[in-house]
C-alpha cells in the first residue's frame, strides 16, 4: 500500500469513528415537555465523553399542583424541572442527573454536599441538585421554598429501570 492511501484510510477511519461516537449521546436532546400528569416518565443515560451509558426508563411522581405549572427539559443525562410562571419565562427549581461512576466521584469530590445521591444502577449513578436558596431561581423566597419542600418526596418516588 502506498503512503498516501494509508493516510487516506486513516482519515476516513477517524471520520467514521468521530461520526459514530460524536452522536452517541444525542438520542435525547433538549426535549421540553409540559408536566401534564402527576407521573413524569423519561429516558435517561449518562454521557461521559464518547462513552454513553445504558438507557433507563425513569419515573417520578410530582405534586398535583405542579401539573400544568411546570415543564421538564430532558438533555438525556439531565432532567430539569422548571416552574413556568404567568410571565412565561421558565425558572429552574431542581434537576436529576445520570452520571458514570467516574463522573459521580469527580462530582462528589468537587462539590461535596451540593449534589445528593438518589440511587445507583450498575455503573450509572442518579443524583439530584436543589439550590440552597431562591437566589438563582429569581423567585420570591416563599414561593421557591414551597417548591423546594416538595423535592424530597419527588426524589423518594424515583424509579429507574433498564430500557433494554
Amino acid at each position: 500500500m502506498s503512503g498516501k492511501f494509508r493516510v487516506f484510510l486513516l482519515v476516513i477511519s477517524a471520520l467514521v469513528v468521530f461520526a459514530l461516537t460524536g452522536c452517541g449521546g444525542a438520542f435525547i436532546e433538549n426535549e421540553t415537555m409540559p408536566v401534564s400528569a402527576e407521573t413524569v416518565a423519561v429516558e435517561m443515560q449518562y454521557v461521559d465523553g464518547a462513552e454513553v451509558g445504558p438507557l433507563y426508563n425513569v419515573e417520578v411522581a410530582v405534586p398535583a399542583d405542579w401539573v400544568g405549572n411546570f415543564e421538564t427539559r430532558n438533555l438525556g443525562n439531565r432532567l430539569y424541572f422548571e416552574y413556568v410562571p404567568d410571565s412565561g419565562e421558565p425558572t429552574e427549581i431542581f434537576f436529576i442527573e445520570a452520571l458514570s461512576s467516574s463522573q459521580y466521584w469527580e462530582q462528589n469530590g468537587a462539590h461535596p454536599g451540593s449534589y445528593t445521591n438518589i440511587v445507583n444502577r450498575g455503573d450509572t449513578f442518579f443524583i439530584y441538585y436543589l439550590p440552597i436558596d431562591a437566589y438563582y431561581s429569581g423567585l420570591p423566597e416563599a414561593e421557591f421554598a414551597s417548591f423546594a419542600e416538595a423535592v424530597p418526596n419527588i426524589v423518594a418516588s424515583f424509579n429507574a429501570r433498564a430500557a433494554n
